[in-house]
């Protein structure tokens, strides 16, 4: 990997009508009182897939 390559570049953000911050719905669950899916249960092991997958570029 490049560490000195940018990923993001972070642009302060002009104050104006097409932006609108809204406050969250009262009556949606909270996210942290949502009820998360049951991890996979897989044979292989993802990082070494992810890793694998990175290498192609390369």
């Amino acid at each position: 990997m490049d560490h000195d390559q940018p990923i993001a570049t972070i642009v302060a953000h002009q104050q104006d009508e097409s932006f609108q911050v809204r406050k969250p719905a009262l009556d949606k669950p909270a996210l942290r009182d949502l009820c998360l899916p049951a991890p996979l249960k897989l044979d292989i092991d993802l990082v070494d897939l992810l890793l694998e997958e990175r290498q192609v570029d390369r």
